[in-house]
This record gives structure tokens, sequence and C-alpha cells, in this order.
């Protein structure tokens, strides 16, 4: 197994994670984070569209006190720049995840994911199924997310409106500027409509809108369309490893008969449902999650 070395520490919430610089297949430079023990077993992260690292800190900071803990900002995103290929289909995030445990030596580790982390992490499942030990799905559809949460008119209606503002760029210019003068409304309308609610951790809550608004607009909206595009239902019968599926009772944009039907879908998958979450369950059940999650991982 490879041990690397970070070129500098970042402190976050009294936890300590290494900064690495990792070559994606093409080029393009894949930021990492790890913390935890490094002799203890691995276990890859993969973050919601468009958050960084941090958005993932709740369990990560718990993960660490048992593993040695490698999280990613997908390519385009936070630190991950510039982008050699503007690729950025879920196939493409998960080689670079693949990538990232490659560069690391990594033979084995458990895969955790939330929201389009859900769908990436099945297609590094496809790619290389012997390496993944267990598996973990939070709040995130396997595939076509906004047929879940929208139905098929108001993903085609979506995704149609999507791509006309990325052709116009000065749309989703006027969009973020008004985001930002008002940003604390916005953030109050997430939990008014449902988004996030009142559990949810005020600081990572706005560290996170603040990160996605910071975002290359092209690159995430790019990504959006990417996800939407993407069915990876069809790897879920593959699965011969231990995986637990958590669902939110509150959650709209990936509701709760998604994580059902994905979990019976997984010979022998754990399934748990969370009433009050929404699709910010990672942080606001933290405490919940977290024994069902030791529970898969420590099997």
């Amino acid at each position: 197994m490879t041990q690397r070395e970070p070129y500098c520490e970042t402190e976050f919430r009294g936890i300590i994670y290494g900064s690495f610089v990792v070559p994606a297949s093409d080029g393009t430079p894949i930021a990492v984070k790890r913390t935890g023990n490094l002799s203890r077993p691995a276990v890859i992260v993969a973050n919601g569209v468009g958050v960084p690292w941090f958005g993932m800190h709740e369990i990560m900071a718990q993960l660490a006190r048992h593993f040695c803990v490698y999280t990613w900002d997908y390519r385009g995103i936070g630190e991950s720049e510039p982008v050699i290929r503007q690729d950025f289909s879920i196939e493409r995030h998960a080689k670079d995840g693949l990538s990232v445990a490659n560069w690391f030596g990594l033979e084995q580790y458990s895969l955790v994911g939330w929201s389009m982390g859900v769908p990436v992490l099945l297609e590094m499942y496809r790619l290389d199924p012997g390496a993944a030990t267990k598996l973990a799905f939070l709040y995130g559809a396997p595939g076509l997310p906004y047929v879940a949460s929208m139905g098929r008119i108001g993903d085609r209606i979506f995704r149609s409106v999507l791509n006309g503002a990325l052709k116009h760029r000065l749309v989703p210019v006027l969009l973020k500027k008004t985001m930002y003068r008002y940003f604390e409304p916005f953030v109050k309308f997430l939990s008014v409509s449902g988004f996030t609610s009142s559990k949810v951790d005020p600081e990572i809550i706005r560290k996170n809108v603040r990160a996605v608004l910071d975002e290359n607009t092209l690159y995430y909206g790019t990504t959006l369309l990417e996800l939407g595009r993407h069915n990876g239902w069809d790897v879920l019968g593959s699965i011969s490893v231990p995986a637990l599926v958590v669902a939110g009772g509150k959650d709209w944009v990936t509701p709760e008969a998604t994580m059902r039907k994905m979990a019976g879908a997984i010979s022998g998958a754990t399934y748990l449902v969370h009433p009050n979450a929404s699709h910010f369950g990672v942080i606001e059940e933290r405490e919940a999650l977290w024994e069902p999650l030791l529970r898969l991982l420590m099997k």
C-alpha cells in the first residue's frame, strides 16, 4: 500500500485533514482530503453535487475515529481545477474516484456516498467491483434523480430550462448575483421549501450554499445535466457486498419510495428511514446515522 504525504494540513472543527492533489487519468488535478488513522481500513466518501469536502464533515469526523477516510472534490468543483477534459459525466467522476484510490495504493475500501455520491459510488463499483467491501447509500437515487423528484414531465422541463440557461450565460450570472445579494433569505427559503430543515447545522449549510454559488457556473450546470441523464439502476442487482440504504421521510429531492425501491433491488441490503430527515439528513441525523453506518463498516 502506498502512503503519501500531504502538501499541507487543514483544520476544520477540531479535525485535521491532509490535503493532496491527485492526477486524474486525463491530467486534471483532483483535490483530496484525508483524515483518520492510516493504519485503519480505508473508507472513501463521495459528496453531493457542487459541494466540496466539508459538506460531509459531520460523517467524516465520526469515521475518522475508526478508519482512514478519503474524499475528493469533483472535477471543476472546489479545488479540483483546472479541468483538462470537460467531461462531467457520472462515469467520469467515478473514474476520478478510482484514480484517487489507485494513487494512494488502496486495494480494498468501503464506499459511502450522499446525494450525487450515490450514483458515483455505483459506477465505481461497476468499474471495479472487487475493490469495494461495503457500500453505504445515503439520501441519493441510483439513477434518473429528477424523474424521482419531479416526475418525467418535470424532469424534461427542468433539464430543458437548465440546458437553455447554460447556452445563455447571462441568465445564470444574474441568478447567482441575485442569490449573493439575498443570501440569508435564500438560505431560509431552502428550509421553508423542505430542501433542508431547522435541524441542519447553520454554519455548514451556509458554507455549502456559498461554495455552490462560488462554483464555475458552466461546470456546475453541466454536472447537474449529466446527473439527470445518468441511470445506474442496472448495477444494483450485481451488488454482492454488505450494503446500507438510508432514506429521509421528508426528503422530496430523493423520495423515500425511491430509496425503498433501491434497497429492494440490492440482495441483503439493510434499509433505514429517518422520518424527519430532509435531503440533508447526513447533517441533520448524524447521531442516528452513525450507529448503523458503523455497524455496516465494521462487518
